[in-house]
């Protein structure tokens, strides 16, 4: 008897491991999450698309802070500030696991799979980084999947673990230099400050970055390149892999623990909402 199209693994266009995941096989939990993490992300890049580098890093000190555009700040700062962001990196090393189980189900090779998917995703994002915006994540997230792939099988308690180490790393590097900071005279504050603007490329004029990107595109390129390949190279090594490589894999103990599956009780999330939410706030609204 004839295979019927959904009989035949070659009929929706490729193999098993090349189609996509089946609707019944879906999360509906962690899809609902990724389209409110990416709508929360979308809150903070209106603003990165909107303003030099510099209003990132102080948003005083360019246009107008007060009234609706404080309130505005205010708003995007506690609630969508490297929240949705962290939410959506936590979602990405639980559909690194998601995907793994899935092959090692199958008996297909997952890791090679993802690897070569990741591989891709890489390619994607050096295009979309180095010819259209700077603020690509892409690039990171491909990068930190070819690491943090080697710990998908651990004990979720060990990866809870060993992702808060790391993402705990740059703040620890952040607070010593703050604690040497205080150190320093006026004069060496000053140098130190001024250093640490031009190593984020804050110290960039504004009315000059303005001006490049009115200009044409390859004015643009010209200005993004150079900043974009230290923020993929030296930006990777000493800070961004730790946090979001960190966040990965805390990502990959939260969902085999079914935090962010909806595999807990009612109860649970409510605690979590008081509690981390509580504690959260506590830390952002002094700062």
């Amino acid at each position: 008897m004839p295979n019927t199209p959904s009989d035949d693994p070659n009929a929706m266009g490729g193999t098993d491991s090349q189609r996509p995941t089946a609707l019944s096989d879906r999360i509906v939990a962690l899809d609902a999450l990724r389209g409110f993490a990416l709508l929360g992300i979308l809150v903070i890049n209106i603003w990165l698309f909107a303003m030099p580098t510099v209003a990132s890093f102080n948003p005083a000190l360019y246009g107008d802070f007060t009234g609706a555009n404080y309130l505005a700040w205010l708003v995007s700062h506690v609630f969508f500030e490297q929240k949705f962001i962290t939410l959506f990196t936590f979602l990405f090393g639980a559909g690194i696991v998601l995907f793994l189980e899935s092959k090692a189900r199958k008996g297909q090779p997952g890791r090679k799979l993802h690897l070569s998917r990741t591989f891709w995703l890489l390619v994607i994002g050096l295009g979309h980084a180095y010819l259209l915006w700077y603020g690509d994540i892409l690039v990171f997230y491909a990068l930190c999947g070819f690491l943090v792939v080697w710990v998908w099988r651990w004990r979720p308690s060990r990866q809870f673990i060993l992702g808060t180490v790391l993402f705990s790393i740059p703040s620890i590097i952040y607070l010593l230099a703050g604690v040497g900071y205080l150190s320093l005279s006026a004069d060496g504050q000053a140098e130190f400050k001024g250093e640490l603007l031009a190593a984020f490329g804050a110290d960039f004029s504004p009315e000059r970055e303005i001006e490049i990107y009115q200009g044409s595109w390859l004015e643009q390129l010209s200005h993004r390149a150079p900043v974009l390949l230290e923020y993929h190279t030296l930006g990777f090594v000493f800070e961004v892999f730790w946090m979001i490589g960190g966040m990965m894999i805390i990502g990959m103990a939260l969902y085999k623990w079914g935090v962010i599956s909806n595999e807990r009780s009612t109860r649970f999330y409510k605690r979590v909402v008081v509690g981390v939410g509580g504690a959260g706030l506590a830390l952002v609204l002094p700062c």
